[in-house]
Parts: structure tokens; C-alpha cells; sequence
């Protein structure tokens, strides 16, 4: 197995773990953030499958603004599932692992890159990567501890402190 086929089979692994998230969340703003997750996973899939005889762009994502959005109509209308079981803990941990993965897996190939696109590519994808892991390391505490997140608000006051950094180097 080749490293793109690789990549595209993480891919794929990726987006049915969020799709089986998606089915069984209890929130309506959850399954959402999860749909969109799968979603993207997608279009990695899409992107490292062009790669093979093209150049490709990697698509922008505006998935931790989507994310913030499904979150505060889930908390305004009191949609908040909370994980009361151990395999949906274990579900959460496993997402965080998938992107982990993935974004060391990405920031590998990278370096070993010849092409300064591909490169690049590898890079963004990365990056996006980390994204998801930030989004879903605080859907997880979100879910756990639902009471503390309406004291909070909301998670931006933990996603801030990655804006302009590699999680978010295309926010603002």
C-alpha cells in the first residue's frame, strides 16, 4: 500500500467513525458538528486521491465557526446531551486518537516531501487536522461537563487561544 492509498483509507476510517457519531449523539447540534467532520474527512479523502496526478488545493475550512454556531443553538435551546457511558467516552477518545494520527501521519509526509506542493499540501491538510482534534477534544469535555460550559458561555474562550497559531493559522 502506497502512501496516498494509505492516507486515503485513514481517510475513510475517519469519516465512519463520525458518521457512527453522527447516528447516535443525542444532540441535533452534535450530530451536526459531526456530519460536518465526516464531511471534511471527504474531502481529504478527495484531495490526497488528486494528488496522485494532480495538483490540488486543499478547500478552506470554516468548520470551527460551523462548530461554534451549532453550539450556541444547542445550548440556547437546551439540546445538550451529556456522555453517560463508557463507550461513548471511548468514542470521543478515539476521534481524538484518528486526528492525532492524522496529523502526525501529514506533517511526516511533509517532511519527507520532494515537491514543494506537495509539501504544502501535506501541510494544510495538517493543519485542518488539528482543528478537528482541538474541536473535538472540546466537544468532549463539552458533552461531559455541561454545566460548566453554560458558566462559560461558550468553547471560544478555549479555541482563542489557538487562533494564529498552527491549529488556526487561516483565522483570523
Amino acid at each position: 500500500m502506497n502512501i496516498f492509498e494509505f492516507a486515503m483509507q485513514k481517510e475513510q476510517d475517519a469519516e465512519a467513525h463520525y458518521r457512527s457519531l453522527a447516528q447516535t449523539s443525542q444532540s441535533e447540534g452534535l450530530e451536526h458538528i459531526f456530519t460536518m467532520l465526516a464531511d471534511a474527512e471527504v474531502r481529504h479523502y478527495n484531495v490526497v486521491r488528486e494528488m496522485q496526478s494532480t495538483t490540488p488545493e486543499v478547500p478552506t475550512s470554516n468548520i470551527v465557526d460551523e462548530a461554534l454556531k451549532a453550539l450556541r443553538q444547542a445550548r440556547a435551546s437546551k439540546s445538550m446531551a451529556t456522555v453517560s457511558d463508557d463507550a461513548q467516552t471511548e468514542a470521543y477518545e478515539k476521534a481524538r486518537q484518528i486526528e492525532d494520527e492524522s496529523i502526525q501521519f501529514y506533517n511526516e509526509q511533509a517532511d519527507k516531501a520532494e515537491d514543494e506542493k506537495a509539501e504544502r499540501i501535506f501541510r494544510q491538510l495538517a493543519n485542518q487536522e488539528k482543528m478537528h482534534y482541538v474541536l473535538v477534544d472540546n466537544m468532549a469535555d463539552f458533552v461531559s461537563k455541561p454545566e460548566q460550559w453554560i458558566e462559560d458561555a461558550e468553547f471560544t474562550h478555549i479555541l482563542d487561544k489557538y487562533r494564529g497559531t498552527d491549529y488556526y493559522p487561516d483565522m483570523p
